[in-house]
């Protein structure tokens, strides 16, 4: 009877979470709630809307929403997101922060001048996804309020494309990394073209590779001894609270081994809370939560990732540490282990 009750119990916890609570986001700005209901793209652009009505079911969960595998914002009960891309082919799929990986995407074609509505659902552990209607989409997203978390003017995450000046072709392996996938254009050929976010596109989706391939494994590899080196190292420093030094020697073991899901967590935490630089800090945590997006403080780095975000967008000044934490993150402090 008692063994009954503690498998019985974890469970009843997991359902009471989702039916309890309520999924918020911050509120979006005037300026950008009047666009949004303006219902018109830009110019030789199309305009997509993703919407989350009341639903009881799984309303203590905040959904995140990708478009072509970046980030397009997060959804709380009765919000919606909306933004530009450019005409073609795109894929935009939505994920529940209570674990459960992400839904399956719904691939569409862009045409210059229309509309594109999709409505969030959500299940036990994912959020479905379903393209409407223009007629229900608009009367949804009307009685929606547009989420501050919102990734406004989506095409300025597109790679920009520029006049190639080698013609040669590329190998299959090369523009499959180039492209991330059928939906984007492809990047510039030379290195020197290229900018330090279309650097970063292309990196992290190399590493999502790796960290697909690390996640299958049934047993995890130990870290290489040179990982183990530079990890005491950080350690040293960090005791001493020289950040700076302790983030330099992670990004060492990372250069090691990339997969190194501590690191990348410990990398992440000094960045943004004690060095105040915010784009190295989401850039590491969005590698721990692609190794560990299931891991119990997956949640809290999420949304420590998007205050990061925030204050990126916001123009709060970035790299000039401290020495101490402006404002401790909500991720369950350093694990140096």
């Amino acid at each position: 009877m008692k063994a009954g009750k503690i498998w019985i119990y974890p469970l009843a916890i997991v359902v009471v979470a989702n039916f309890t609570g309520c999924a918020s986001v911050p509120k979006a700005s005037t300026e950008l709630q009047e666009k949004g209901r303006s219902f018109s793209p830009d110019p030789g652009k199309a305009v997509v809307y993703v919407y989350r009505p009341y639903n009881y079911f799984g309303s203590a969960s905040v959904c995140d929403v990708s478009l072509d595998q970046r980030d397009f914002g997060r959804l709380g009960l009765n919000t919606y997101l909306f933004g530009d891309v450019d005409p073609g082919p795109h894929a935009i799929r939505s994920r529940s922060e209570m674990g459960g990986g992400p839904g399956v995407p719904q691939k569409f074609d862009a045409e210059a001048g229309k509309i594109y509505f999709f409505r969030v659902d959500p299940g036990l552990t994912q959020f479905g996804i379903k393209h409407v209607n223009e007629k229900e989409g608009r009367d949804c997203v009307s009685q929606c309020e547009l989420s501050g978390d919102n990734v406004f003017k989506y095409e300025a995450e597109q790679p920009v494309v520029v006049e190639r000046r080698n013609n040669s072709p590329m190998s299959g392996k090369k523009k499959q990394i180039l492209q991330m996938d059928e939906h984007l254009s492809p990047l510039p050929t030379l290195a020197s073209e290229r900018t330090a976010q279309e650097e970063e596109i292309i990196a992290f989706a190399a590493f999502q590779e790796k960290a697909k391939a690390w996640r299958e494994l049934s047993a995890k590899p130990p870290l290489p001894e040179g990982v183990q080196r530079y990890r005491s190292l950080a350690e040293e420093a960090y005791q001493h609270q020289d950040y700076q030094a302790a983030v330099a020697y992670y990004e060492k073991g990372l250069t090691v081994e990339p997969i190194w899901a501590q690191g990348h967590f410990n990398a992440a935490s000094l960045a943004g809370d004690y060095l105040q630089k915010y784009d190295k800090a989401v850039s590491h945590m969005r590698r721990y939560l692609e190794l560990r997006p299931d891991a119990p403080n997956a949640v809290a780095g999420r949304q420590q990732m998007a205050i990061w975000r925030e204050k990126t967008k916001s123009g709060v000044p970035s790299g000039s540490p401290t020495g101490s934490p402006a404002e401790p993150s909500n991720v369950g402090g350093l694990n140096l282990r």
